[in-house]
């Protein structure tokens, strides 16, 4: 995605976002449809939710290669014994190549907590650990061998909270 348009969304969203604050007496669903109405203005297809107090809930940007926004959803055919706690929150869902997928979620949990929770769901789901390293004071990463798949987890340090990538594919 180029600058360019993530500038573009950017706009888009903090414009959706602020026409969402101010409220009014349109209704709910008046008020998605607008913010939707914005961003598809400028080349962008997002689904907006807004919770009944008028709150944004979830924004979800739908991109040629998946989602990024918040609250998102697995990516379609996400294997089943690859752990994602349902309490990250997902930005980002792809599955650029069938069997390949990559989600990017947030997590108040800590490194040592994260870290802690795939190792042992995934010795429960069948996976073998298969390399653990942390990469830089900030970055820990531990990877999983199961049958021909990999799957390896990147944790970094994001201020108060953790950002989890998660990248699941065939072995090379």
């Amino acid at each position: 995605m180029s600058v360019v348009t993530k500038a573009r969304i950017g706009l888009a969203l903090a414009a959706a976002l602020l026409m969402s604050a101010c409220g009014g007496t349109d209704s709910i669903e008046d008020r998605e449809r607008a913010m939707e109405d914005l961003a598809a203005k400028h080349g962008i297809d997002v689904d907006v939710k807004l919770s009944e107090t008028g709150d944004t809930k979830q924004v979800v940007v739908n991109t040629a290669g998946g989602q990024v926004g918040t609250g998102l959803e697995l990516p379609p055919g996400f294997p089943n014994d690859v752990i994602v706690p349902s309490d990250w929150n997902i930005m980002a869902a792809n599955s650029p190549m069938p069997q390949n997928y990559m989600v990017q979620a947030l997590t108040k949990d800590s490194v040592n907590a994260v870290l802690e929770t795939v190792r042992q769901e995934m010795s429960q789901a069948g996976w073998t650990e298969a390399e653990s390293s942390q990469m830089t004071p900030q970055m820990s990463r531990v990877s999983f061998e199961k049958d021909d798949r990999l799957t390896a987890y990147t944790i970094t340090q994001n201020g108060e909270t953790q950002l989890v990538q998660v990248v699941s594919m065939p072995k090379p």
